[in-house]
């Protein structure tokens, strides 16, 4: 065990965040709802205040469209998610949860709640938002080399 933790502590910094997504992955996956085990992330911003787009989950969930075409057309059929034609945009729509859906937001919520509870315990509001800063200029400069990549 200690040559695990040894080699766990030496490993690049892109590693720990490999492992924290999969310890994450581990943790939503634990509830009995299975839509909440594979969809919680979609789910999490489906339910939020401002609405989401097909292509605006792709975005921000960095995966590829036909990815969220599937994840959506799943959803839809288990009546947690409908798409309404974007009033500006006949060409795109609008993710809207179903009462089904409202119904999962507090899991969802407490799930996600408990999850930032334990990975910030000890931590002040100083330092967590010092994390968030970091994070949000990794992702910019990841974003910046994908880009200069698919050139």
């Amino acid at each position: 065990m200690a040559d695990i933790q040894h080699t766990v502590k030496n490993l690049p910094v892109y590693y720990g965040l490999l492992r924290l997504i999969k310890l994450q992955e581990q943790i939503l996956s634990s509830t009995e709802n299975e839509i909440i085990n594979r969809y919680a992330h979609v789910l999490y911003l489906i339910l939020q205040p401002e609405p989401q787009t097909q292509q605006s989950l792709a975005h921000i969930l960095v995966i590829d469209k036909a990815s969220v075409v599937r994840i959506i057309d799943q959803l839809e059929k288990a009546n947690i998610v409908k798409r309404e034609v974007h009033p500006q945009d006949r060409r795109c729509y609008l993710l809207k949860p179903t009462s089904k859906a409202e119904k999962l937001k507090p899991l969802i919520a407490l799930k996600f709640e408990e999850m930032s509870k334990a990975m910030f315990k000890g931590l002040n509001k100083t330092e967590i938002n010092a994390i968030r800063a970091q994070m949000l200029l990794m992702h910019e400069q990841l974003l910046t080399l994908n880009n200069q990549i698919k050139k």
